[in-house]
Order: structure tokens, then C-alpha cells, then sequence
């Protein structure tokens, strides 16, 4: 089975389905022999992880918004190699922009797939780079003096569930920290471990520590936080040239249930 994160380009969206299984057909540089009649722009082509891009649609061969939405039965927004798309246009609906999170780095080539009656139309692709230099996610350290009241979401319009996630930032004696969690009541909290957990391998590696194959490190490893969370027993550590990550099961014993959460700090006093 493939992983979770493996599937992610980075939610909540509606998801249009198509008798036919575009995700399989070849995405290359050739010439496709039939053309959609508008293109993908972005205001910018370079971001790191978790910041929001914005998409937009782009009209070519003089064809207007008003004949894109009257010649196309609907229109899909796609990712090479990705599964899941975004409705742009079905029926008396249509999207001109939109944003979207990618939550791990690489390039993504995305394109338009127009439908009209049984036949399939492309755009030409628009690469993303998104890279991941920041200290945390999408955080510098030196940018966070505290909480700011709320958090802040997250969604991946290509997913086909509706994932939200979430990150808060707050400062502990000086030192800056995010807690970055999945919300979603309806799944398993224990598909919210594996969830985060495959994102977290991802970006920063395996951890160096284990509680399931070496408690006495994952201790040692835990005693080097500055902050430590009530009701809270890390299960992984990641130690990075700037933070401290681990992956929390905490209790709740008002309401009486477990969950997870990522909870990062700067590795050095601001």
C-alpha cells in the first residue's frame, strides 16, 4: 500500500471524478494533440513548504473566460505524477484562481485537463519549485515573538479527503516553538501518528529517537527540550542543525481520549 505522504503533491475541496482514469495517461514535453484553449500561470515559481502558492487561469488562442466555461463540459486542475485534482469549472461553476499548499519539496509540473463530450483536452505544464530552507515548516525562528491568538491552516486542494492541518506558534522563556497537528474528527487518531509521522520522515529523516526500539535514547533526547508538554509522552525525536521535533501522544483527561501532535523548538536561545 502506498504511504500516506507519498500521494501528497502538500485539504478541503470538493473532488470531480471522471469515467476515465486521466491520472494514468503520460504527461511529457511533447505536443499534445489536443490543446486546451487556456493555460496555468503562478505569481511565483519558487516557495518553501507550507507557504501558500496561488494558480490562476490564463486564456490563449483569443478564447475568453465566458467560452472556456461554454465549450468545456468541465475543466480539471492536475499534478504530474499526483493523485487527486481540483474542479475548476463543472456545469455553471468555475474557479479563475486558487491557491494551494504543497507540504514537501520537490518540482511539480501541473497542467489543465479539459472534458468535452468523451474527449480530453491539456495545457501545457507550469513547474513549482518548492524547496524547504526554512528552520521549521514554513517558520524562521527569529520570526516568532510569541502567540498571535489563533492558528493557522493548512489544505492540499489535490487530496481527496478533507485533511486540515494546523500549527501554532508561541515563545516558552524566549524560545520560540510551533505545535503542528492534523485535524480531522472523523479519522482514527492513531492514522494522525502515521500521517505525521511519514511527513516528518520525509522532510527531516528517520529519528534519531524511538520510544518502540530505544526508550533510555528517546529520554535522553527529550531531557534536551526546554519545553515539555503536561499529559505528554513523545513517541519520536528529530534533532535538526536548528530544532527539536517530536511527535507527542497526549492526554486529555477532562474528556478522556488521546491524540498527537508535532511540537518543535528552536535549538538555541534566541
Amino acid at each position: 500500500m502506498k504511504s500516506f505522504f507519498g500521494l501528497l503533491a502538500l485539504a478541503i475541496t470538493m473532488v470531480f471524478t471522471s469515467c476515465s482514469d486521466e491520472s494514468k495517461l503520460p504527461i511529457s514535453e511533447e505536443p499534445f494533440n489536443n490543446r486546451l484553449k487556456a493555460k496555468v500561470i503562478i505569481t511565483e515559481n519558487e516557495m518553501n513548504i507550507f507557504e501558500l502558492m496561488e494558480f490562476k487561469i490564463a486564456e490563449v488562442d483569443d478564447f475568453s473566460i465566458n467560452e472556456l466555461k461554454s465549450y468545456y463540459d468541465s475543466i480539471v486542475w492536475k499534478v504530474e505524477g499526483q493523485e487527486g485534482q481540483f474542479k475548476v469549472s463543472e456545469d455553471s461553476k468555475f474557479v479563475y484562481r486558487w491557491s494551494n499548499h504543497f507540504f514537501l519539496p520537490g518540482e511539480y509540473k501541473s497542467y489543465l485537463v479539459g472534458y468535452k463530450e468523451n474527449q480530453l483536452f491539456y495545457s501545457d505544464t507550469v513547474t513549482s519549485k518548492i524547496l524547504n530552507y526554512r528552520d521549521f515548516l514554513g517558520y524562521y525562528w527569529s520570526d516568532i515573538e510569541g502567540s498571535v491568538g489563533h492558528s493557522v491552516g493548512y489544505i492540499n486542494v489535490l487530496m481527496s479527503k478533507n485533511y486540515l492541518f494546523r500549527t501554532f506558534q508561541d515563545m516558552n522563556d524566549d524560545i520560540p516553538s510551533v505545535t503542528y497537528s492534523l485535524y480531522d474528527t472523523k479519522e482514527e487518531y492513531e492514522k494522525h501518528k502515521e500521517i505525521l509521522y511519514e511527513q516528518l520522515v520525509a522532510l527531516y529523516g528517520e529519528p534519531q529517537g524511538n520510544v518502540y526500539n530505544n526508550k533510555n535514547t528517546l529520554d535522553t533526547l527529550w531531557g534536551l527540550f526546554h519545553y515539555q508538554k503536561e499529559n505528554a509522552t513523545p513517541i519520536y525525536i528529530w534533532l535538526t542543525s536548528t530544532s527539536r521535533i517530536s511527535l507527542l501522544k497526549c492526554q486529555d483527561d477532562q474528556y478522556n481520549y488521546s491524540y498527537y501532535e508535532v511540537f518543535a523548538e528552536a535549538s538555541y536561545n534566541q
